[in-house]
């Protein structure tokens, strides 16, 4: 050939919808002689993500030439995606083909971050603040080209004395310990999560991944039910099942922690670790299981907490008379909230703000059920404090001693609004929590948005808080009323009545404005929604030591049609400046009927305003 052949190249990506690229040169005034080959040379790179199996590189050939021609029949083929991109798809070319086989590599990638209170992002190392945010975040990633399966995630929370995951002589070195700020929740389908609260929790073995109960004397005691204490919670095990993790695809986990009020503040860490196991899909018995890897631990410090402080004590107050004594201890794991006033004054009204939560928790040196929240700006708050079902808050303001009484009002578990600025330290906002009294009983439960409008609590239904809901006896008198707010583990839409009279009671739920209520009573009683259309309930008797906890309501989003009649002054039938509304005038909205038109004999009056 020349040695500068006249020729067009084109690199054309997703060619005529076939997902694929087209390399396409065209040699004009130049003829190959007899015997002859033309060779092109093209480099090419398998990108990543591309699943284990065959790769077909196809090569056409056409020519206008009148005696061109396939050497073997077996080589023509019909154009039927238009390589040469003349518009016509049936005429005939020649074909070839070479395959390049993708090699099966099984292989994850992983690795965990941490995010203090202090910190803007998620990184190998963190800082937070006593009582502070402590954030973990894990990530599992398919690197190889083998469809992986059967993943098992063992994450060993920091404590002292700690070791690694994996290789448990090997020291991991904490000098404190975060505490876990509620239950795990993963969006993704099918993942399960288990607590221990074993210092020793059975884990795959290293040195096959396929015995799960390692290292010798470990506890199997791993369980899906969230413990009452979860400063308690010592590892998490997360089993993702059946959940298939294809080339590229990654998973990833997130779970809150605290740090402790008394945690030391001159640099001291606490690390973090996790260790996995899975199994490969193209393989079976002992030989697709990977073995157990542990990416590099992160760690987080703790700074000096800076004013405004808020925080103090939790206690089990046996005696019920509202003080701390002696012999009373704290209790671990009650939910904190801080909520900053909206302006009036008064604590739970519709113009407050959620600023954040805690649990109560050991404080790092011996005392249990401490709280804090440090670096709050200064402005004014109110705290609420959440006792878990079988427990009531003690009664409020008890004595003469401030730094020994109960702050939270029994009924709603608010204190009242008070100021703190850059120099405020108040650690005096106590809670004290007495036994329910046997002879009383309580009711409540739950509202949640009904998305399919079904009258059943189905997964993925969430919680609504903000929703009113009174109780009344069945002279219709109202004995209390509440809003529905998180639970004690942080879930939104519960309400509870509290300290009842024995007797037979009826619940009424106030719809949020554009819903209505769900079909009552359909199915599982526990499941179901309880009101009518009006969000009335049935009657409910209540005897002595009763909790009822399953008067529900699901409401249902409705649309909305209106907006305003003005006098159109200068009839043009736009809404100008100055041109006012009009009171008074009657709105009708019909169902055009089976016709579909307005006006008809079939039309139906739905409403009026």
């Amino acid at each position: 050939m020349p040695a500068d052949p006249p020729i067009n190249f084109e690199a054309i990506p997703n060619y005529n919808g076939t997902g694929r690229t087209l390399l396409r040169w065209e040699i004009t005034g130049t003829q190959i002689p007899e015997n002859r080959w033309l060779r092109i040379y093209v480099d090419t790179v398998v990108e990543q993500g591309v699943s284990t199996g065959s790769l077909t590189n196809e090569l056409f050939i056409m020519s206008n030439d009148s005696v061109f021609d396939c050497n073997n029949n077996n080589r023509r083929t019909q154009d039927t995606v238009d390589v040469d991109g003349d518009g016509i798809t049936d005429e005939t070319i020649c074909r070839r083909t070479a395959n390049v086989d993708v090699a099966a590599i099984a292989t994850l990638d992983s690795q965990k971050v941490v995010q203090g209170e202090v910190d803007t992002s998620f990184s190998t190392s963190g800082t937070t603040v006593p009582g502070g945010q402590v954030d973990y975040q894990l990530s599992i990633t398919n690197q190889g080209t083998v469809p992986m399966t059967n993943i098992l995630v063992v994450d060993m929370l920091p404590a002292i004395g700690d070791t690694q995951v994996l290789n448990t002589s090997t020291a991991r070195g904490s000098q404190w310990r975060p505490n876990l700020a509620g239950p795990v929740t993963v969006a993704i389908p099918g993942v399960t999560v288990e607590y221990t609260t074993n210092s020793n929790p059975c884990r795959p073995n290293p040195s096959d991944g396929q015995d799960l109960n390692w290292p010798s004397g470990c506890v199997n005691d791993w369980s899906t039910t969230f413990p009452s204490d979860p400063s308690a919670v010592t590892a998490l095990r997360f089993n993702l099942g059946n959940l298939v993790l294809d080339p590229l695809e990654s998973v990833v986990l997130n779970w809150p922690m605290r740090a402790p009020a008394g945690a030391p503040t001159n640099g001291e860490i606490a690390w973090n670790s996790f260790a996995f196991v899975s199994t490969r899909t193209d393989q079976s018995g002992a030989a697709a299981t990977l073995l157990p890897a542990e990416p590099p631990k992160v760690g987080i410090v703790i700074q000096p907490p800076t004013p405004a402080i808020i925080g103090d004590l939790v206690w089990d107050d046996q005696n019920g008379n509202g003080i701390q004594d002696n012999s009373e201890l704290g209790i671990n794991g009650v939910r904190v909230e801080l909520w900053q006033d909206g302006g009036d004054g008064q604590p739970g009204t519709s113009d407050d703000s959620f600023y954040g939560f805690t649990l109560t928790a050991p404080d790092g040196t011996g005392n249990d059920g401490v709280y804090l929240f440090s670096n709050v700006p200064a402005g004014d708050y109110f705290l609420k404090f959440i006792p878990p079902d079988n427990l009531n808050l003690s009664p409020q303001d008890q004595g003469g001693d401030e730094t020994a009484d109960s702050d939270a009002d029994p009924n709603t578990g608010q204190t009242n609004v008070f100021s703190v600025n850059q120099t405020t330290d108040t650690s005096d906002f106590d809670a004290g929590l007495t036994s329910v009294d046997p002879a009383t009983a309580s009711l409540g439960d739950f509202v949640w948005l009904d998305t399919d409008g079904n009258g059943s609590q189905d997964g993925g239904e969430v919680g609504v808080n903000g929703v009113t809901v009174e109780l009344y006896d069945t002279a219709n008198t109202l004995i209390d009323s509440t809003q529905t707010s998180n639970d004690f583990n942080d879930n939104p839409g519960f309400y509870r009545f509290r300290d009842l009279t024995p007797g037979t009671y009826y619940v009424k739920f106030i719809a949020p404005p554009s819903h209505a209520f769900s079909p009552q009573d359909q199915g599982d009683d526990t499941l179901d929604s309880d009101a009518d259309a009006t969000g009335q309930t049935g009657n409910i008797t209540l005897n002595a030591g009763d909790s009822n906890q399953d008067v529900d309501a699901g409401i249902v989003p409705q649309p909305i049609l209106g907006d305003f009649v003005w006098i159109d002054n200068n009839g043009d039938g736009l809404q100008n400046i100055g041109e006012l509304g009009f009171n008074g005038v009657t709105v009708n909205i019909y169902n055009p009927g089976g016709d579909g038109q307005p006006g008809g004999g079939d039309d139906s009056l739905v409403a009026t305003t």
